[in-house]
């Protein structure tokens, strides 16, 4: 069997021992699954519900008062995490969902790195509430901010921004700032893990200035430069206009003043909203298995490729790209023509704002593990979304992985079997 079929067998299986393994834990805010120790997952659940409700309490942090409660998956080992991770060096990761967010975590961490973690995925999900997919710079460097969130909860106070201890006693700029504030930058694609971690610590340090310098408010410059870059423009120009400086002008009129000596706050603590209390059951309801199913399939689209490929005969079928909170849904039915060597996507599409029409997608092989999708529909449906800017890249026969193009790397929707065995 492939990569996903022996993760699958895992972590999910069809074995009712696997299955049973897992309980269900849950608060007003969280709902965990976790086959690991109860008293490593409540540690990890524990310091979620802090960090939540210190950041409601944090101006220019958002949280909606109808934020859905927070999936939380704790596989017991860091290995059974592994399967799930996106990238191989990570230690936590948030999942953006339909309705929602899930947060990735090892059960079995421990320690003060653990929570950290914890805190940093946390800060995530309350990015995903905007509905806006905010650059690499922002993101990382408030989860940073957000993972340096202490709560004394008893004495009624927490404390924000102090500088972590990994980055030692002074930070200075090993990524180039323009190249950092890109929004093609990434730096988990970075191959070395000290330059990773000059690149959080350089977002963390512009993010701590611009949210807690203690002497100017940069919301409406914030608001100012998201504006920009969601029509289009590159962040380094939409920067220095929202700003009045290139990220690279900054440093060297302020932040390396600043990163001297970063300022932490210190804030009373309203215990009122906290909630410790997690109710323990059986993970046995219709959540747990899709969204597992779902994190299984997102990790092995990021694997390399295949032994052999997967035969064009084999994708026909009922597919779904699977939404966490029903086993499969809105399905699309794939047939196989062997006479033009092309399987047909059928299914219904259309533009925002218009009612669905019938759609039919060619999908044609390219070479290699690469595909095209082409909507063979849109001259007689001109207000169908035409998808060939995407090309399929097969993962196993069951799953395959909706690329864009030029960012092949980046899978932007996952397609799986609804009839596979479970």
């Amino acid at each position: 069997m492939r990569i996903t079929a022996t993760i699958l067998a895992v972590l999910v299986g069809s074995s009712p021992s696997v299955a049973e393994d897992w309980r269900r834990f849950e608060n007003s805010n969280f709902i965990a699954f976790s086959n690991g120790e109860s008293d490593d997952v409540i540690g990890v659940l524990t310091e979620l519900e802090l960090v939540r409700a210190a950041a409601s309490q944090t101006p220019g942090f958002f949280l909606p008062d109808d934020n859905p409660r927070t999936l939380v998956m704790l596989p017991a080992t860091m290995a059974e995490f592994s399967r799930l991770a996106p990238f191989e060096t990570m230690a936590g990761f948030a999942q953006p969902l339909d309705h929602g967010s899930a947060i990735v975590l090892p059960a079995g961490g421990g320690g003060a790195d653990a929570r950290m973690i914890a805190r940093h995925e946390f800060a995530h999900t309350m990015l995903f509430n905007e509905w806006f997919d905010y650059p690499h710079w922002y993101s990382e460097g408030f989860a940073e901010l957000v993972s340096s969130i202490n709560v004394d909860w008893r004495r009624q106070h927490f404390t924000v921004g102090e500088k972590p201890e990994r980055y030692g006693r002074r930070i200075r700029p090993r990524i180039d700032w323009e190249e950092l504030i890109d929004t093609d930058f990434d730096a988990h694609n970075l191959a070395d893990p000290e330059l990773v971690q000059a690149a959080y610590a350089q977002n963390w340090l512009l993010i701590h200035y611009l949210i807690l310098n203690g002497e100017k408010d940069y919301s409406s410059e914030l608001d100012r430069y998201f504006s920009r870059v969601a029509t289009g423009e590159s962040s380094e120009a939409a920067f220095a206009t929202a700003f009045g400086n290139s990220a690279s002008a900054l440093w060297e009129s302020v932040l390396e003043r600043y990163a001297r000596r970063p300022p932490s706050t210190r804030r009373d603590f309203d215990p009122t909203g906290l909630d410790l209390q997690f109710e323990v059951s059986k993970a046995d309801d219709g959540v747990f298995r899709p969204l597992l199913t779902y994190l299984a399939d997102k990790a092995d689209a990021r694997r390399p490729g295949l032994e052999g490929l997967p035969s064009l005969e084999s994708v026909a079928g009922t597919w779904d790209q699977l939404k966490f909170e029903r086993q499969c849904s809105d399905p699309l039915t794939f047939t196989y023509r062997p006479e033009s060597n092309i399987v047909a996507i059928e299914g219904f599409y259309s533009a925002p704002g218009t009612a669905p029409v019938p759609a039919l997608f060619d999908i044609s092989r390219l070479g290699g593990d690469s595909f095209q999708l082409t909507n063979v529909t849109a001259d007689t449906f001109p207000n169908v979304v035409t998808t060939s800017d995407y090309r399929i890249s097969m993962r196993n026969e069951n799953v395959f992985c909706l690329d864009e193009i030029p960012l092949g790397r980046i899978c932007s929707g996952i397609f799986h079997r609804c009839d596979r065995e479970r």
